[in-house]
């Protein structure tokens, strides 16, 4: 994946439903996400197809084009399935001890945690179903296989949740308890996938294979595929790519006086062919000609208008 790739970055504006603008700015999916809450609402939210539809019915891209959305892999959020803060001195919430280069978010899956018999830790898909340990007032080990929340549910029912691992004097302790039963469940886990606005992620439509982290390139940010019907994909967060706008001429005008000079004048045929080559893929962009609209014969403003429904409609463009 090339940082120079011409992406589209997608916002929302507030309103039921969404209302989704392009933004002409090259940004990376945080830089994209501080513009997009500064000026609108967010990154884009889809929460159904619904959305999805409108999304896609918004966008005038060529085939080819991404888009960043609001969704992204929290991989910072790992914590303890116990929340009892009281059950941990100072800094043990924050004990670990992954084995080298984990957690690596294999497949961008893998959002729970397995000891093996060495004592080392490892990310793992929670579905794949493994032995487990729980905690009481000790640890009690269950030779069973389950998928973590399987195993979560087990423990929170019959005992008081699955391990926590405060330290390494613990850390040891279950060491020694599982050897000869392989990899087991502890109760270290992280959040998922999240949308930037805080809305729950109960609506996906990834792109077939996806997400698949690919070659470990920490791809934690989501694009929509507007070539793919809008499905999505992960990519790395931090690509800083082109983002394009559909505004009107008016609020596209008022961007470009606030930011930069004005919207583009074309003087003359080297500039409008420069023009033209900067928008391969694009169906169309304003530039800065306009034409005064409808005027009172004796110059006065016109601040009222009483036209008949449909009208002014320049009926088969006849003037």
């Amino acid at each position: 994946l090339s940082q120079t790739r011409n992406m589209k970055r997608l916002t929302l504006q507030t309103g039921l439903p969404y209302q989704y603008h392009f933004v002409m700015l090259k940004k990376n999916w945080t830089e994209a996400q501080g513009y997009c809450q500064e000026k609108y609402t967010d990154l884009a939210t889809i929460t159904n197809s619904q959305d999805l539809s409108s999304l896609m019915n918004a966008t005038v891209v060529n085939s080819s084009e991404e888009a960043w959305i609001g969704l992204y892999n929290d991989i910072n959020s790992w914590r303890w399935s116990l929340s009892d803060e009281y059950f941990y001195g100072t800094g043990e919430m924050e004990y670990r001890n992954w084995e080298n280069a984990e957690p690596n978010n294999k497949m961008g899956q893998e959002t729970c945690t397995t000891m093996d018999n060495v004592g080392k830790w490892n990310d793992l898909n929670c579905e794949n179903s493994r032995s487990f340990i729980c905690t009481s007032n000790s640890y009690i080990l269950f030779t069973q296989a389950k998928t973590w929340y399987e195993a979560q549910k087990y423990c929170r029912t019959y005992y008081k949740d699955l391990a926590s691992v405060r330290n390494q004097t613990e850390n040891d302790q279950i060491k020694n308890m599982i050897q000869g039963s392989g990899v087991i469940w502890i109760g270290l886990f992280r959040d998922s996938w999240k949308w930037s606005d805080g809305n729950n992620v109960s609506f996906h439509i990834w792109n077939s294979g996806q997400p698949d982290n690919e070659y470990g390139n920490d791809e934690n940010c989501a694009v929509a595929l507007l070539n793919q019907l809008g499905h999505w994909n992960d990519i790395n967060c931090t690509y800083a790519v082109k983002l394009h706008t559909s505004k009107t001429w008016y609020e596209v005008q008022t961007y470009c006086q606030t930011y930069y000079k004005d919207l583009a004048s074309v003087r003359n045929q080297a500039e409008n062919n420069q023009l033209k080559n900067m928008i391969q893929g694009l169906a169309f962009v304003w530039i800065e000609l306009f034409r005064d609209s409808w005027k009172w014969s004796d110059g006065n403003n016109v601040s009222i208008y009483l036209w008949n429904l449909g009208q002014p409609d320049n009926g088969y463009g006849n003037g």
